[in-house]
Order: C-alpha cells, then sequence, then structure tokens
C-alpha cells in the first residue's frame, strides 16, 4: 500500500513552515534516530513507528499552545 500525504498546508493553523524539520530535529536530540553522512550528504535515519508517534504528540502539544494563545495570536508554539 502507497499512501501520499499533502505537507504542502500545515496541519495546525500558524504553525511555522519548517514544522517538519523541527520535529525531526526534536526526535534525532531526544536520542533516537541517527545523523551522519551518506557519502557527501548530510542525513538522518530514524524508524518510522517512533517517530510519528513523537511527531503526532509535537503536534497535538503545537495544537493546544496555538489554541490556548489570544485570540488572533499566531506565534509559534516551541518544540515539546
Amino acid at each position: 500500500m502507497l499512501e501520499e500525504f499533502d505537507t504542502g498546508h500545515p496541519v495546525v493553523p500558524c504553525i511555522e513552515s519548517d514544522y517538519f524539520a523541527r520535529i525531526v530535529s526534536a526526535f534525532v536530540a531526544g536520542g533516537q534516530g541517527a545523523q551522519g553522512l551518506v557519502g557527501d550528504a548530510p542525513s538522518v535515519l530514524v524508524d518510522a513507528d517512533p517517530v510519528c508517534s513523537f511527531a503526532v504528540a509535537w503536534l497535538e502539544h503545537a495544537s493546544a499552545l496555538i489554541g490556548s494563545a489570544p485570540a488572533g495570536s499566531c506565534s509559534s508554539p516551541p518544540a515539546p
């Protein structure tokens, strides 16, 4: 089975456009996954199931922070 997701529009309103990179960076900074070079290319290797669960929690946290912000405020939340 192949699924394609539209990542052109954020799933959480008002979130910065680099949210995907922020999620993966936070995941790797937490000690999961690996970073290094593949040839000359900077690369990141993560297991799909754990990073997916982490991303869902990250987005839920971000959504809760944005939802509790004053009306009309669209400041980006810190990483959970």
